[in-house]
């Protein structure tokens, strides 16, 4: 196996690698890193369907509706479902207290009590797996009174909207699907109403939330078709600065170490165009959106699917799985604007976790403290991987402590004076000086010494632990390279 560098040096600065110099005479510097995410929001005219908007609440009784065996669904009686496409609903027990012999118990407690909080089971009830439903949440999952739903395209866009109010630090753009008319169809940027300007990546949440929209007549409206495969290749389009439906825009990636991502919103299976989901996401998770910048700039799929019909839900949800797998990202099946919106704050938590918050390299341009060397740290950040690549550069100060750079700030080759991947790539394992302290006292950490217990390093075994040791001194012990 190979030695890791980059990887190996993170984890020793962990565990206060002795300094090369002086601890007054060094800084690191570091800058928050914005990651990108783009939504691609599903207009679609079934977008307009009614969908709850509201959390089950056993404690609320819902309108009653017609969807149990062509009569009404009475709030407290239990129905079964079938496997039908719809499915069909049949009255199973007169009450939550009626249901009895499940495999836990001839008096059902884990169905009983599930049925009285979250208003549905599915459990083995005499040998064979049953769906059991209270009428009264199928009233609500069915409901289309304006008390307890809404339309898909409102719920969607208050989510929406209250994600750009209260997440800071990520630099959010919107698109939405597009047509012609023809058969040209596919994504494109949303627009201001007050400015015409587009929603491209980093635009102000003011502008973003006006180019939303609060319904579907006004912000974005509904077009007709869902050509999912065609949207995700226009949104790779655009993060590669490349023509969209005959406009050219800036490239939105800034930095090699950006996270880049699209999270998917659609209510269903694709229905136009030739382009699959599931592939493009596989070209945006691999292909380069930015040749221009050091390193391979991919973008992360995530895949929403929100209220999907119950005919399209086999075959919607498995395309959506898959997609967001080939993307590098997660599949989120959401039916109300709760589960919508925990879904996307999900998302963004993951994103937002995935972001090393000193990963550029660019430095402030006051003058620093220190004397000689400034300490540059660097780190590419992933969330489908469990280590980050990632460098320490060491460069020189000018007479006034300052580093030099170019006009972007990022520091001139000609100042670097020490690359701690080129230091360990020639260096083997055996040799490097890696230092740690256990209870205040300075000790060599290496898998000799005996100090160094499991337990320190938060691991089980003698074993584990010394691979961690190994992995932090360079040895590849955890096959990242993928090399065997």
């Amino acid at each position: 196996m190979k030695r890791l560098t980059a990887l190996v040096l993170i984890a020793a600065l962990l565990l206060q690698l002795h300094p090369v110099a002086f601890a007054d005479d060094s800084d690191i510097f570091g800058h928050n890193v914005q990651p990108n995410v783009l939504i691609v929001l599903d207009n679609s005219t079934s977008m307009n369907d009614p969908k709850p908007s509201l959390e089950y609440d056993p404690a609320v009784t819902y309108p009653v509706v017609k969807k149990c065996n062509g009569s009404n669904c009475t709030s407290t009686v239990v129905y079964k479902s079938d496997t039908s496409t719809p499915p069909k609903y049949t009255q199973y027990a007169t009450n939550s207290n009626s249901v009895s012999n499940c495999s836990d118990g001839a008096n059902c407690p884990s169905a009983r009590n599930a049925l009285s909080t979250a208003g549905y089971w599915t459990g083995s009830i005499g040998g064979s797996t049953v769906h059991l439903f209270l009428g009264n949440y199928l009233n609500l999952a069915n409901c289309t009174s304006t008390t307890c739903s809404d339309k898909k395209i409102r719920i969607a866009k208050r989510v929406v909207n209250r994600l750009f109010d209260n997440v800071q630090g990520v630099r959010f753009g919107i698109m939405k699907f597009w047509s012609n008319g023809s058969d040209n169809l596919g994504a494109e940027l949303a627009t201001d109403p007050l400015t015409g300007a587009r929603t491209e990546i980093g635009t102000d949440v003011a502008a973003l939330k006006r180019a939303v929209g609060t319904d579907e007549t006004n912000g974005i409206t509904l077009t007709s078709g869902t050509p999912l495969g065609e949207a995700l290749y226009d949104a790779g389009q655009y993060y590669k600065g490349q023509p969209v439906h005959g406009t050219t825009r800036p490239n939105p990636i800034q930095l090699a170490c950006q996270p880049n991502f699209i999270i998917f919103v659609t209510d269903g299976m694709q229905t136009r165009g030739t382009r699959l989901i599931p592939d493009e996401a596989t070209l945006r998770y691999t292909q380069d959106h930015a040749p221009a910048i050091t390193g391979v700039q991919n973008v992360i799929v995530d895949t929403v699917a929100f209220g999907v019909a119950d005919a399209e839900q086999s075959a919607a949800n498995t395309d959506l799985a898959t997609a967001a797998k080939n993307g590098g990202g997660q599949f989120y099946l959401t039916g109300s604007e709760d589960e919508l919106e925990q879904a996307l704050q999900a998302a963004i938590r993951r994103i937002i976790a995935a972001t090393f918050t000193f990963a550029t390299p660019v430095l402030p341009t006051t003058s620093t403290t220190g004397l000689s060397r400034a300490y540059l740290a660097a780190f590419r950040s992933d969330p489908t991987r469990s280590f980050w690549q990632g460098y320490l550069k060491a460069y020189q100060r000018d007479s006034a402590g300052m580093v030099p750079v170019d006009a972007n700030g990022v520091p001139l080759e000609s100042a670097k004076i020490w690359d701690s991947g080129t230091v360990l790539s020639t260096m083997p394992s055996a040799s490097r000086t890696i230092y740690t302290t256990i209870n205040g006292n300075q000790q060599e950490f290496t898998t000799a010494n005996t100090a160094i217990k499991a337990k320190v390093l938060g691991v089980q075994g003698k074993a584990t632990a010394n691979q961690v040791i190994d992995f932090i001194r360079g040895v590849d012990v955890f096959d990242e390279n993928g090399n065997g």
